[in-house]
């Protein structure tokens, strides 16, 4: 009898801690699908104290977030090219935060 081991499964956790501060600017979003091999994690560090950090850093992780998830189903694809696909996701997530800013 050949004994095999279980395919492994993976958890995933989180964690921020606030530091000095008195509240949390960062901002940090995982997803894991079950059964899949790969996943996504955004972390936006805030700004350092300055003016409405933690909602820079939410807008951020939102934005980047979901755009990943949109085009998740491509992430296997060959050819897919990631850091392009970051790179407007990032774009998309800093003219938000821009646009909120002003």
């Amino acid at each position: 009898m050949i004994w095999r081991l279980p395919e492994p499964r993976f958890d995933v956790a989180s964690a921020l801690d606030r530091g000095s501060r008195d509240y949390q600017e960062d901002s940090l979003v995982s997803d894991f699908a079950v059964g899949d091999d790969c996943g996504i994690v955004v972390l936006a560090d805030g700004m350092g104290g300055h003016s409405a950090g933690d909602i820079a850093s939410k807008t951020v992780v939102t934005e980047v977030f979901s755009e990943l998830k949109f085009h998740g189903d491509l992430f296997f694809e060959e050819g897919m090219n990631m850091p392009a696909l970051m790179e407007s996701a990032i774009a998309k997530a800093n003219g938000c935060v821009r646009d909120a800013m002003l």
